[in-house]
């Protein structure tokens, strides 16, 4: 019965094993995402976003699977497949280890996010796919990040366009959207959202 879907986590997890030794900057990007201070932010040390920058797009490739939400996305799958197994057998596959990496990997997509937004339209631009993608499943705080980098990509982007009418399809009171001061320069660059906003 289990069979089948232990396979096929098996076979992400092997594929996704693969793509992370096919990139030889992901190990630079993460120790660089690292340093970031995160959502509960002390003083900000700009060093590693301005060394994010001095890498450009060799950073994007890795920067793009954290925040689409493909990093991981084995893990994930897992997490949710055990999520809907009887309590007795929840507790011993889902060991304390494992939760704790998960939200490590959580806060690193957050960082990721954050870095992307720090980074400007030269970054946002070419990750729009992949900012669209992770607006779809990413918790709160990235959300706000990557919401505030897809406002970069508007409206040339088809992605991010149909990421911000996908956004605001589903109100809901705990989503963020854009800063008022944001708003004066986003909404005249897709007006056809304008009777979402107030229906």
């Amino acid at each position: 019965m289990w069979a089948l879907p232990l396979s096929i986590l098996l076979v992400l997890g092997w594929a996704e094993a693969q793509r992370r030794g096919a990139d030889s900057y992901a190990p630079e990007v993460i120790g660089l995402l690292e340093q970031l201070p995160g959502a509960n932010y002390g003083i900000p040390d700009n060093a590693p976003e301005r060394e994010l920058l001095a890498l450009g797009p060799k950073a994007y490739p890795e920067l793009a699977r954290i925040i689409s939400g493909r990093a991981w996305r084995f893990e994930r799958y897992y997490a949710r497949f055990v999520a809907g197994l009887p309590a007795e057998w929840r507790r011993p596959l889902l060991r304390p280890q494992f939760i704790r990496n998960l939200r490590a990997h959580q806060l690193l997509r957050q960082r990721a996010a954050q870095a992307v937004r720090s980074l400007g339209p030269l970054a946002a631009r070419p990750l729009a796919g992949a900012i669209a993608q992770g607006l779809e499943d990413s918790d709160p705080v990235g959300a706000q990040y990557l919401l505030d980098s897809l406002c970069w990509a508007l409206p040339e982007s088809s992605a991010a366009v149909a990421a911000l009418g996908k956004w605001l399809a589903q109100p809901d009171p705990e989503r963020m959207l854009f800063g008022l001061k944001e708003a004066d320069e986003i909404w005249p660059r897709v007006p056809q959202f304008a009777p979402r906003l107030v229906a």
